[in-house]
């Protein structure tokens, strides 16, 4: 008897060294990011550095990046919106995804940052680049979106980027109104 316990336990630890996570049994989420050459966005090494940090603290999501040359992005990406096949994010300079895509209601746009100007060049400009979205069903890739913009976005603040995200935005604004209600108006 005390044998076939002894096997039963060692027969229950070795099960236990080959389980499969259970992150692994299940479908990963698949996230497809687009990357327009901007800030440090433009050096391929620090993407993904950026998309492997990410996927180590969520094993559960797949991140693809594409990367657009300059002169291709914008037909890229009206293409993929004429045929529905938009990517889930898309980064890019602010001005260029709020004016071209944002303020036609095709893109969401999620954060705002303010990269520093280099330390190779300190009188250099800062670089503004932002994340958009866009609404491509499913609540499992959305909020695989919204992790991964929280992740960069806690990332580039630790080297000391700006950050302001839409939520922060949309809290500002909620706060104005009522400074206004409570006023009596402008």
């Amino acid at each position: 008897m005390r044998r076939v316990v002894t096997w039963f336990l060692c027969l229950a630890m070795a099960a236990g060294l080959w389980a499969v996570p259970a992150w692994a049994e299940e479908e990963r989420t698949e996230l497809a990011v687009w990357v327009c050459p901007v800030g440090r966005w433009a050096d391929e090494e620090a993407v993904e550095e950026l998309t492997a940090a990410f996927e180590q603290d969520r094993p559960d999501v797949q991140v693809t990046v594409t990367y657009l040359e300059e002169a291709e992005a914008e037909s890229r990406i009206d293409e993929a919106i004429l045929s529905g096949q938009t990517p889930d994010l898309v980064v890019g300079g602010t001005e260029q995804l709020r004016a071209r895509w944002g303020s036609q209601g095709e893109l969401a746009l999620e954060a705002y940052i303010t990269d520093p100007a280099p330390e190779s060049d300190p009188d250099g400009e800062s670089v503004q680049w932002s994340f958009g979205s866009f609404d491509n069903g499913g609540e499992a890739r959305a909020e695989a979106a919204k992790a991964f913009v929280e992740h960069v976005c806690a990332a580039v603040q630790e080297d000391g980027a700006q950050v302001i995200t839409e939520e922060m935005l949309a809290s500002s604004r909620r706060a104005a109104e009522r400074r206004l209600e409570e006023r009596g108006g402008c």
